[in-house]
């Protein structure tokens, strides 16, 4: 996937709506992934983690406002745009209540989805705090502390030594990003760099990671490591 355009994820039961808006999202620059009820929409998020979520109201076996109640609820502040019809008031405020960033009324336009689609991005991007300057990075199921220096996973506290804390905390300030020993060496200030994957070694085994099938850390052959985002200020 190519990681410079945004990914949309679509969530509707009508393919004619999904068909159309995904050639107009697609035509903008934009990447699309399609779900047709609540159940497969929460799957997609926690799997393909989408730029944002056109989520309708009206979906089978699990509602829109269901749905977005457990993406909030799982603390997952992914930006949400309601689909609802025009007339739905009740359910345009119940979902800004339960954390919607804007609704779009049906039927609708295409240029008027693209343009709310690229106006709440820009609010939400200008929202959230840099990385470099957070206090707590999370990831999934893991979470750095990094005034006290802890990390967790599942709540659990995973002991690190000081130099798994720094490499962890280097790796997860870059998420994505492929890292060189070089790098790794010039931003911990270590000058041996069979320290780099000693502690990549030791950290894996801490973290629970499995170096073949890597849940954090990925190993890029000749070229460093890489830490398997997405990371959020928390």
């Amino acid at each position: 996937m190519d990681t410079t355009q945004e990914h949309i994820l679509l969530v509707d039961d009508d393919p004619g709506i999904t068909e159309h808006l995904s050639r107009i999202l697609e035509k903008a620059g934009f990447i699309v992934t399609v779900a047709s009820d609540g159940e497969e929409a929460l799957e997609l998020i926690r799997t393909t983690r989408p730029d944002l979520v056109l989520l309708d109201i009206g979906l089978p076996k699990l509602d829109g406002r269901l749905v977005l109640l457990r993406i909030r609820g799982d603390g997952d502040q992914t930006p949400v745009i309601l689909l609802t019809k025009f007339s739905d008031i009740a359910s345009e405020v119940v979902g800004f209540e339960l954390g919607a960033d804007d609704y779009i009324g049906k039927p609708f336009s295409g240029e008027v989805v693209v343009a709310r689609i690229r106006a709440v991005l820009r609010r939400t991007r200008a929202e959230q705090p840099s990385l470099a300057r957070s206090p707590r990075l999370c990831s999934g199921e893991l979470l750095l502390n990094r005034k006290a220096r802890r990390a967790y996973r599942r709540s659990q506290d995973l002991k690190l030594t000081p130099k798994e804390f720094a490499l962890l905390e280097c790796l997860m300030l870059h998420p994505e990003e492929v890292l060189s020993r070089n790098q790794l060496l010039d931003d911990l200030g270590w000058e041996d760099p069979r320290l780099i994957d000693h502690h990549i070694a030791l950290l894996r085994k801490t973290l629970g990671d499995d170096s073949k099938a890597p849940t954090f850390i990925e190993t890029i052959r000749t070229e460093g490591y890489r830490f398997i985002g997405p990371v959020e200020a928390c």
